[in-house]
C-alpha cells in the first residue's frame, strides 16, 4: 500500500528495525564491536599474543599445578 502511494517512509521504518536487530545480535555475539566500550569492545585485544604467552606460560602453569611441558595443556 505504501509503495503504491510513492511512500518510501513505511519501508524505511522495516529497514531500520532489521538493521537494529541485527545490530543488537552482533553485538550480543561479539561478531561486532564498539571501540572504546567496555561492554562491547573486541575481546580479542584481552588475549595475550604468542610472544606475551611465551614469556607467562611458565608462572600460569606453576598456579594450576601443571608442566609447563604438559602437550596438552599451557602450549600456544
Amino acid at each position: 500500500m505504501a509503495a503504491a502511494k510513492g511512500d518510501a517512509t513505511a519501508h524505511r521504518h522495516y529497514w531500520e528495525l532489521c538493521t537494529l536487530l541485527a545490530l543488537r545480535d552482533g553485538l550480543s555475539s561479539g561478531d561486532m564491536f564498539v571501540p572504546g566500550s567496555r561492554r562491547y569492545d573486541n575481546s580479542a585485544v584481552y588475549l595475550f599474543t604468542p610472544a606475551q604467552w611465551g614469556e607467562h606460560r611458565a608462572e600460569f602453569c606453576r598456579l594450576v599445578g601443571r608442566a609447563s611441558t604438559s602437550p596438552r595443556l599451557c602450549r600456544w
